[in-house]
């Protein structure tokens, strides 16, 4: 079975009086479907499993002795979660942990997964999921990115004898691209530039982040390819690249790239295409409000920062987006830190001064008096901030193929002639006739009309498997043929033709 998106002109020979439109998902009433007030974690990866019918996450957390863990959730819906006890970790808060950071008890260890992948062409079945993680080394305290295999997801083996595969920034996602049988992950390169206006308030305002490739054929050995985005005139003055989870969608890539606007210090999620997840088509990425995958209201949880982690999960005629959010701007957990750590030196400057034994008892009593005050100043306040603190997952869901449709301009029929593909037994449009109608005749590859394929019509239906059917040309006879697809669009949208 083959499909015709219609992202561009690429299954298309002719077009007149049409237009793309771009759709956003429809965010879930139950949102958010985790969250709590911790400054790192989140959801990480979200599987699928159409034959058990049985959703698996695996999510960031910090348990109750502040070590970073991975938890592993599963769900029958993707909506209300359930924490197995996988009997991985002897863990008093959290049953289902799967694996820990390398670097326990250390303060300040930013632990992250942000996708795991399931390969089913990896020969070996120990490795039929792989990880690449975020983490800190025990050994130079220095952050990386190191490999781990497993099974079944819960039970991890660490690849490369722990070591770092490559060293690089937190914000990466790795994909398996069965088109070339190789892994490619999309990380944040940063790029040495001067602070301006739209990068005072950033957290690295000298930098530029933007989106670099690296590939390997073994998850163990990478290659850097570099830059792959721009950031050029089309975009916001403020714009920087951040996440970008890539994934193959039929014949195209799919990408959704975290926008990073650093004058307001928000982020929302946009969409990009792709012939071959390298060259990056952005004439969808409608940025704020007009996102993919938009913030939340003043005020709603997903309101400071949000971007996806992983693929759409296909789900019946419906496509999940998961996706990580906070309530907060992206600054905002770097000042928090910073004060934190602020507080911190200030003790340990006291308490060296109090050794020297070179100040007098007075003046040792006003220092530690203003010292106290300023402590529990800051107690209080970081201990309101964070409790209205919120970070946790989101879903969104789309229709099947949803991402574009084709529609008539200002309400006139538009016409659209396919490129020629081999017809089966059955023909099918993805397509909304809900107000209009569509149309649709056949041709040879010459541009014949194909005798008993005259036109058909759709009217007042919405689905994602409308057939096709012509009584005067059964689909015995028609099967195997190279056709072309003649489609009259009036007040309707089409997604996509199945064959």
């Amino acid at each position: 079975m083959g499909k015709l998106l219609f992202w561009d002109d690429t299954s298309i020979e002719h077009r007149s009086e049409v237009m793309f439109v771009p759709h956003r998902p429809e965010k879930c009433r139950a949102n958010p479907l985790m969250a709590g007030n911790a400054f790192h974690g989140g959801p990480q990866t979200v599987m699928y499993n159409a034959q058990n019918r049985l959703f698996q996450m695996w999510y960031a957390s910090t348990n109750a002795a502040k070590e970073p863990v991975l938890l592993c959730y599963t769900s029958k819906d993707g909506i209300t979660w359930e924490a197995p006890e996988w009997g991985v970790y002897d863990d008093t808060t959290f049953p289902n942990v799967v694996m820990k950071s390398g670097c326990p008890g250390v303060p300040h260890v930013n632990f992250n997964i942000q996708r795991i992948v399931r390969d089913e062409q990896e020969p070996d079945p120990d490795k039929r999921y792989q990880m690449l993680y975020f983490d800190r080394s025990p050994e130079t305290g220095f952050h990386g990115v190191g490999a781990a295999a497993s099974p079944d997801g819960i039970h991890w083996t660490r690849m490369n004898g722990g070591d770092f595969v490559f060293r690089g920034h937190d914000a990466f996602n790795v994909m398996v691209d069965k088109k070339n049988g190789r892994y490619n992950v999309y990380h944040i390169q940063l790029l040495t530039k001067g602070a301006s206006p739209y990068t005072a308030h950033d957290n690295a305002p000298a930098i530029r982040r933007v989106v670099g490739l690296r590939t390997s054929g073994n998850f163990r050995d990478w290659t850097e390819h570099g830059q792959i985005i721009t950031v050029d005139g089309a975009d916001p003055v403020d714009l920087q690249h951040y996440f970008f989870s890539v994934s193959a969608y039929e014949d195209y890539y799919v990408g959704l790239l975290n926008a990073y606007y650093t004058e307001s210090q928000v982020g929302d999620t946009v969409f990009l295409f792709s012939k071959n997840g390298v060259h990056w088509d952005k004439r969808y990425a409608g940025y704020k409000p007009e996102s993919f995958l938009p913030l939340g209201d003043e005020g709603d949880w997903d309101s400071g920062f949000l971007f996806s982690v992983q693929e759409p999960v296909p789900v019946g005629d419906r496509i999940y987006f998961y996706y990580q959010a906070m309530n907060r701007p992206h600054n905002w957990i770097a000042w928090f830190e910073n004060e934190r750590d602020f507080l911190g030196r200030l003790s340990a400057q006291r308490q060296w001064e109090a050794k020297l034994g070179q100040r007098k008892v007075y003046e040792k009593e006003v220092i530690q008096a203003l010292y106290e005050e300023l402590a529990a100043r800051v107690e209080k306040r970081q201990q309101t901030e964070q409790a209205l603190f919120i970070r946790g997952m989101g879903l969104a869901t789309l229709r099947e193929d949803g991402f574009v449709s084709l529609t008539g301009r200002k309400g006139k029929p538009g016409l659209v002639i396919t490129k020629p593909f081999p017809l089966g037994e059955k023909l099918f449009v993805n397509a909304d006739c809900r107000a209009g109608t569509l149309s649709a005749s056949l041709t040879d590859e010459a541009g014949n009309p194909l005798e008993g394929g005259e036109a058909c019509h759709l009217s007042g239906h919405d689905g994602t498997r409308l057939e096709l059917s012509w009584s005067s040309l059964p689909g015995a006879e028609r099967a195997g043929r190279n056709v072309k697809l003649h489609l009259t669009l009036q007040d309707c949208h089409l997604y996509s033709v199945v064959f």
